[in-house]
């Protein structure tokens, strides 16, 4: 790990020294590849046209508020023509591009805008974007530290701090995140417009969840239960709050819990998944069924969707309906794009419908990330165990149930599942 981490620093230590030469020479490259119109050599520039470049800016921006993506690239483009160094152009430009679903070309335009000007924070918190959209994780948390140390008091710079710190499991890092914000928030008024993560419940409450995922249970407990006392309405906190009942074994209460989510919001499909895969770890499979094919029908992103109908097939075949279970499953994987063919949740789908064996299945788990290494073991583990229970191998499944829990993925479904399932399954002493 030591040697990786080592090895990401010598790169990006390289492209640093990269991004600063690059400006010299950059007309010749950009005309090669034809990826942008050429810019002129480094010379000095007149007031009259840093003014001319800064009116393309105003423009750019007027058409990219309008949606009007492309004008506004040609107007950003044009600022940067006739002025090379003006930074602002760099980052609306790549703003934009970003937006478009153009990574390289938004991370081109953010490194350049620091390049000009290296105070430039906003350059390297949207340069982090990209780099997350990269899975340059390394690169992504160098960019957000230095965007918080150029201007540390910017609420939404600790948010995405919060949750790259989350995605890459230091849940105690969040939590101090969270805590920042909240300081923040206390030493004075922010617009609940601009600033929509200043809300004090919702960063109490992910502060909560945060420091269950971290170990402190007690302290998350305390921070939901505040949360819960001055919002009951709030589906969020019940929901939260079932999950560290689960945990605990207190599945009554969680049940409880569960079901004040549902009826605060019935039309939120994490509600439905939370408590089906309850029901599922205490093998009440009808009622699991029951609720995540509600979730099912009340999803809107595709990865809610893909996972739903894998835990459809996995209900349906511990019920003894596998041929139904998987027939849905191959039509579901049929209707995937193309360039989703191979992919990891590709990979489960191919195991669960028995074209691909449980040592393809592991071998595919593996990967250069650690951490999404972990998280795909996590999952490859709980559903191989899935399938050994469906063949009442229940010790074997009770093993990869264990080799699940090793990971430490603890915010994943199938970690929560995989514990309860464990409790469920030890034979009374």
């Amino acid at each position: 790990m030591a040697q990786a981490l080592n090895k990401f620093g010598r790169v990006r230590k390289i492209q640093q020294r990269f991004v600063g030469q690059f400006s010299l020479w950059r007309p010749l490259f950009l005309g090669w590849f034809g990826l942008y119109l050429p810019a002129a050599p480094a010379v000095a520039v007149s007031p009259e046209a840093e003014t001319r470049s800064q009116r393309y800016v105003e423009k750019g921006k007027e058409l990219q508020d309008v949606g009007d993506a492309q004008g506004a690239i040609f107007d950003f483009t044009e600022a940067i023509r006739v002025d090379p160094e003006n930074a602002e152009a760099y980052l609306h430009r790549g703003i934009t591009r970003f937006e478009q679903g153009n990574t390289d070309g938004a991370f081109y335009d953010f490194t350049e805008a620091i390049a000009v000007d290296s105070r430039q924070d906003q350059a390297y918190f949207e340069r982090s974007k990209a780099n997350i959209k990269k899975n340059d994780w390394i690169g992504a948390t160098e960019d957000l530290a230095e965007a918080i140390r150029l201007k540390p008091g910017n609420p939404p710079y600790h948010r995405a701090q919060a949750l790259l710190r989350s995605k890459r499991k230091n849940f105690s890092g969040a939590v101090e995140d969270y805590e920042r914000i909240l300081d923040l928030l206390r030493q004075g008024d922010y617009d609940p417009i601009k600033y929509p993560e200043m809300n004090e419940a919702r960063l109490t409450l992910f502060r909560g969840q945060a420091k269950f995922y971290s170990g402190d249970t007690e302290g998350g407990l305390e921070d939901i239960n505040k949360v819960i006392k001055r919002n009951r309405r709030s589906s969020l906190p019940y929901l939260f709050r079932a999950d560290v009942k689960f945990a605990q074994g207190l599945y009554d209460s969680a049940l409880v819990d569960y079901g004040k989510a549902i009826k605060m919001d019935p039309n939120e499909p994490a509600n439905y998944f939370h408590r089906g895969l309850f029901y599922y770890s205490q093998e009440k499979l009808p009622e699991a069924l029951g609720d995540i094919d509600k979730g099912l029908r009340l999803a809107k992103e595709n990865e809610q969707r893909d996972y739903a109908r894998l835990w459809l097939w996995m209900v349906r075949a511990r019920m003894g309906n596998l041929e139904e279970a998987d027939k849905a499953l191959i039509s579901q994987l049929e209707s995937r794009p193309d360039d989703a063919i191979g992919d990891w949740y590709d990979s489960m789908g191919q195991f669960a419908l028995r074209r691909d064996s449980e040592d393809a299945l592991f071998d595919a788990a593996v990967n250069s990330d650690p951490i999404t290494e972990r998280e795909q073991f996590c999952e490859a583990y709980f559903y191989a165990a899935q399938w050994r229970l469906v063949n009442k191998e229940k010790e074997k499944a009770m093993e990869f149930l264990e080799l699940s829990l090793d990971s430490e993925i603890v915010d994943y479904y199938e970690y929560k599942v995989a514990r309860g399932q464990l409790d469920y399954l030890q034979p009374d002493e």
